[in-house]
This record gives C-alpha cells, structure tokens and sequence, in this order.
C-alpha cells in the first residue's frame, strides 16, 4: 500500500534570517567597463586589474584569426593559379 513520504521539517524564522543573510554576505556582484576606457585611465585600471590581460587575450587571437585567414587566402591564390594553368595546358606548379 503506497504511503505519502514524510514531509522534511520546517525551517524556523530565525533558519530562514540566516540563510538570506549568508546569500547576501556570499553573493558576487559583476561591473562591466569599456576596456578602452579602463587602459586610459589608471583609476579605473587599478579597479579592474585584469585588464591588460584581457587585451593581451584578445591581442592573441585576433592575430591566430588574421594569420589563419591569410593562409586561407594565400592557397585559394595558389588553387586559381593551378586552375588557370590548367586552363592554359601549362604543367602545375608545385610548392
């Protein structure tokens, strides 16, 4: 025969006052800032430290994009050349 489970106990008043005030000592808060901005001025770089760093992270892929894409560029240069040779019945170049 199926039962009901027992129902957990009830919190106190006082339990529930403790957990809202541990959230609130525990929470994080999140500030945005234009990183531009930040660089140029030392204040606000002194309160978002991380900063250079981001830049640097940015910096860094930005240059494995532009380095992916111009060797993208650079063999779809090659296959055109290949095809045209091919179109003028010269021999394929090979590199």
């Amino acid at each position: 025969q199926w039962q009901m489970p027992p129902q957990p106990p009830r919190k106190s008043k006082q339990q529930k006052i403790d957990e809202v005030l541990e959230s609130l000592k525990n929470r994080s808060t999140t500030e945005e800032a234009n990183l531009s901005s930040v660089l140029k001025d030392s204040r606000k770089l002194k309160k978002f430290n991380q900063a250079p760093v981001l830049l640097s992270e940015i910096q860094s892929r930005y240059n494995a994009v532009r380095v992916s894409s111009m060797k993208e560029a650079k063999e779809a240069k090659k296959a055109m050349q290949d095809l045209q040779n091919l179109a003028n019945n010269r021999p394929l170049s090979i590199k």
